[in-house]
């Protein structure tokens, strides 16, 4: 099987790719979205501020999104940034200064915010599309790689990436599902279960699984990242970022300053 390589162009390559590409949905093009709130001091990470500040945990988010952005950029040129709050493009652009394509989460829960990224991704005629967020830093390329190149299956019609806690890091559709998103427990140990409920009434087969990684929630998921900064020698490389923040805040020895 053919490896994906890494997408190398630079901004102004990048950008003339996504202008000039004849769109055709039987093309494999995949396209990353990001799922991402604006990291606004009070906003973001709020579950962190029994041991950080609104500030640290501004910055913190703000660390995650250009992590998770410039990750995807190295695979596919096509990244789509999904916001929250309406109100926030200029602070997005403010902090990831690449030629990307921003559109509003729209929608009453996370399900149908995914599923309206979808639908634009599929207007755009992007295939197979996967869906990130920016709570997994460190989270290796491979596997978001791995994601993609499941979809040379002809019979791949969704694949997940689940998270330690009951939940997903990743989705990735060939297309656009109805229902998939449909009446699950959001940010719940049932969410990666019933989303996989979903896939096998729609699809009629299991969804193919990638690696399990974790999200970085609570100050327990801090203290987890904090010991793959200390032992994992591609941490910096996955999310330099995110690596910078903790040499400076944590001091070295994990107390967060």
């Amino acid at each position: 099987m053919r490896r994906l390589e890494t997408h190398r162009d630079s901004r102004q390559d990048g950008r003339r790719y996504l202008l000039e590409m004849n769109y055709n949905s039987n093309k494999s093009d995949p396209a990353i979205v990001i799922m991402a709130k604006v990291p606004r001091k009070g906003a973001v990470k709020t579950r962190l501020k029994s041991i950080l500040t609104d500030e640290q945990c501004a910055e913190l988010s703000i660390c995650f999104l250009k992590d998770a952005f410039n990750k995807a950029r190295k695979i596919t040129p096509n990244v789509i940034v999904a916001f929250t709050p309406a109100d926030g493009k200029n602070e997005i652009v403010s902090l990831i200064p690449e030629d990307i394509i921003l559109i509003e989460q729209k929608g009453n829960d996370l399900g149908e915010r995914m599923n309206s990224a979808c639908s634009f991704v599929e207007s755009k005629g992007f295939s197979p599309i996967i869906i990130i967020g920016t709570d997994s830093p460190d989270l290796p390329p491979e596997f978001i790689i791995s994601a993609i190149e499941s979809f040379e299956n002809v019979e791949t019609k969704i694949v997940l990436g689940a998270t330690k806690d009951g939940g997903y890091y990743l989705i990735g559709l060939r297309r656009k599902a109805d229902g998939i998103f449909e009446n699950v427990e959001w940010s719940s140990a049932k969410t990666y279960q019933q989303t996989a409920e979903n896939a096998r009434r729609i699809f009629y087969s299991e969804p193919t699984k990638i690696s399990i990684w974790y999200d970085v929630d609570t100050p327990e998921d801090l203290k987890i990242l904090y010991d793959e900064f200390l032992k994992n020698k591609d941490f910096a490389k996955n999310a330099p970022e995110t690596a910078k923040w903790l040499k400076k805040t944590a001091g070295g020895n994990g107390n967060w300053q």
